[in-house]
Parts: C-alpha cells; structure tokens; sequence
C-alpha cells in the first residue's frame, strides 16, 4: 500500500505539471532587414551600417491554437560614429521596469557583455521600437547601438 500510494502521487505530480513555454525565434543580420524591426514611423537618423538581430516568441500555452505570447528582442545595429548623437539626442530614459541587464536566450556573440552594460547610459525605445518596455544602450567610441525590448 506505501509504494502504491508513492507511485500514484508521482503519476498525480507529473501530470499536472504545467508545459514550458514553446520558444520560436526570428534573426536579421542585413541592414536592408532594419526595415522591419524599426518602428514603421520614423525616419532613421542616420544609415544603418551593421545589423544583428534576434527577436524570440515565447508561446505560453504550448498547442496548435493561437495564444498569448510573449517577445524579447535584441538589436545591435553600427552607424557612423559621427552619427551616433542623431540617434539618441531626443530619447529619454528608459522607464523605471527597463534597466535590467538582459542576455538573448541562445549565446550571440555580438550582445554586449554585462561589464560593458553597466558603464553605459540608458534610454527609452518606444521611439525606434513602440515598445515602451526595455532599455537602448550605445558604444559610442565603436558607434554600435543597443537595443532590448520586450513584452510583459
């Protein structure tokens, strides 16, 4: 009776387990692709000489039919370094959930490193992006631009 009821408890455990969230991802690399990751309204400032992108959709409910989902995006784009300041001049900083140091889900060798993350300033992304939630960052010596937004 000890082991039937052992068995059966973990029979009850595992089944209701809830299902982990099924994880999709979109990647860019060409700088003619900004177009569709640029937030459709605004002029760019400057030329886009690099791009590096990669965006996941995190589906919380695990079935065929359509749900709720999640994104996180991160961008790495290089401009002229001349050009950096058009890029942030009129942004603001980033909101108060938007300052957290985030890594992209795969390892990507272009992300900026933490140690770097931390010496930089901040700014907003629902400008660039509509998506008021995540930071943008910028390597102005390098001119790179930085950029995680995500959702919920």
């Amino acid at each position: 009776m000890k082991y039937l009821s052992i068995i059966l408890s973990g029979l009850f455990l595992f089944g209701c387990r809830g299902k982990l969230p099924k994880t999709n991802y979109v990647y860019y690399n060409n700088p003619d692709d900004a177009k569709r990751i640029v937030a459709k309204n605004v002029k760019l400032p400057s030329e886009i000489l690099e791009l590096n992108f990669i965006e996941y959709n995190i589906t919380l409910n695990n079935t065929r039919v359509p749900g709720p989902c999640d994104y996180k995006s991160y961008l790495r784009i290089k401009v002229p370094i001349d050009d950096v300041e058009k890029w942030i001049s009129s942004l603001s900083p980033p909101y108060s959930n938007s300052t957290t140091y985030a890594v992209p889900l795969t390892k990507q060798e272009w992300w900026i490193p933490e140690s770097d993350f931390k010496s930089k300033t901040l700014y907003e992304t629902a400008k660039y992006f509509n998506c008021f939630n995540g930071w943008l960052c910028v390597d102005k010596i390098n001119g790179y631009i930085y950029a995680y937004t995500f959702t919920r």
